[in-house]
């Protein structure tokens, strides 16, 4: 049976990908407040849908699907539109904003080309590194400090890349042992003999 499209938490997901466009020309707003009021309304939204999921019992395979496509749409609208409301600010920080994307987006990336489906992470790590990134995102779109991105940035890399490391050991154990498996003799024949 499908999962119903129409639950509260898919409703606030769509609406988190429905205001990517709106950040990204925000960022073409002569003041930064339509920015953050729509980034507060998008990373408050990204909080909510997964409590109210669970909350409501109201958890789907397709929620977490909106859920992902929420999160990826958030970040790259907030580069975006950032890069259009503070140019130089982006620019000076562009190795590790663009750091910031490949670990986010590459996880991605590969599990499509692998397995032909969209990874979804949805771990405690991925939230609190959420919450480091939102932090981090603010502190230097707001205050112009770097610090608290570049804790957020380096907070997110390892894991990911540790994740990834993680499931390539897995398909190559799995593949060592099935090179290496001795196959069984045909039914009815003699077992192999041990060498004496």
């Amino acid at each position: 049976m499908n999962a119903p499209l129409w639950t509260i938490p898919n409703l606030i997901s769509l609406f988190r990908l429905a205001c990517a466009p709106f950040l990204v020309l925000s960022g073409l707003s002569e003041s930064a407040i339509p920015f953050f009021a729509i980034l507060s309304l998008m990373l408050a939204s990204d909080a909510l849908d997964g409590f109210l999921a669970r909350l409501l019992r109201q958890t789907s395979v397709l929620g977490a699907k909106f859920d992902s496509y929420g999160d990826y749409a958030t970040y790259m609208a907030v580069a975006l539109g950032a890069w259009l409301q503070w140019p130089e600010r982006i620019e000076r920080e562009a190795p590790f904003i663009l750091l910031a994307i490949a670990v986010f987006i590459l996880p991605a990336a590969v599990s499509i080309v692998k397995f032909k489906r969209f990874a979804s992470y949805h771990t405690w790590f991925t939230k609190v590194s959420a919450l480091l990134m939102s932090f981090g995102i603010f502190a230097l779109l707001v205050f112009d400090l770097s610090w608290p991105f570049y804790v957020a940035v380096a907070a997110r890399t390892p894991p990911r890349l540790a994740s990834s490391a993680r499931r390539e050991g897995s398909r190559r154990a799995v593949e060592t042992l099935r090179r290496s498996a001795v196959p069984y003799p045909p039914r009815g024949s003699a077992a192999p003999r041990s060498p004496a």
